[in-house]
């Protein structure tokens, strides 16, 4: 999804630039909702306020609420089907695939220092393995970014 994301926003459009986008992802994933809703939320609000933001997110919601619903019909029908299992079991490979590569496009754009390294490394490690709630992480690592910004600001005055 962030692929096509940025293609389309990014480089196609330009409607924000990839900095921006790499903070809206940031913000979405620590707001309620889907990934692309937000972000289109996002953009449309940055292109053309309140009306832009609604237009976007419904532009997103509508045809996938329309499909899913169609969908939920025939559902029950192919639900013991061996070949649809196996397709949603190949559809999970893909999603997969797509996940690792927005994270390496995200980890390409930021600055490889030693503390943010170890915030990646330990993040993965309190949710992956001590499945600790990914948003208490993600307020744990903003804290983080507040205090070495204070940090940082403080030893820049001194100087």
């Amino acid at each position: 999804m962030l692929p096509l994301i940025q293609h389309e926003v990014v480089d196609r459009h330009k409607y924000i630039s990839y900095n921006e986008l790499i903070d809206m992802i940031s913000l979405s994933e620590s707001t309620p909702g889907s990934l692309a809703v937000n972000i289109a939320t996002f953009v449309g609000y940055k292109k053309h306020g309140f009306l832009g933001a609604a237009a976007a997110t419904l532009g997103v919601v509508v045809p996938s609420f329309a499909i899913i619903a169609i969908l939920s019909f025939f559902i029950e029908a192919f639900k013991e089907n061996k070949i649809v299992s196996f397709a949603f079991y190949g559809i999970r490979i893909g999603v997969l695939s797509l996940i690792i590569n927005a994270f390496l496009s995200v980890y390409k754009s930021f600055k490889k220092t030693p503390v943010n390294v170890f915030l990646i490394i330990l993040t993965f490690i309190c949710v992956a393995v001590f499945k600790i709630n990914a948003i208490l992480m993600l307020i744990f690592c903003a804290a983080a970014g507040i205090i070495r910004a204070a940090v940082t600001k403080k030893e820049d005055s001194k100087q």
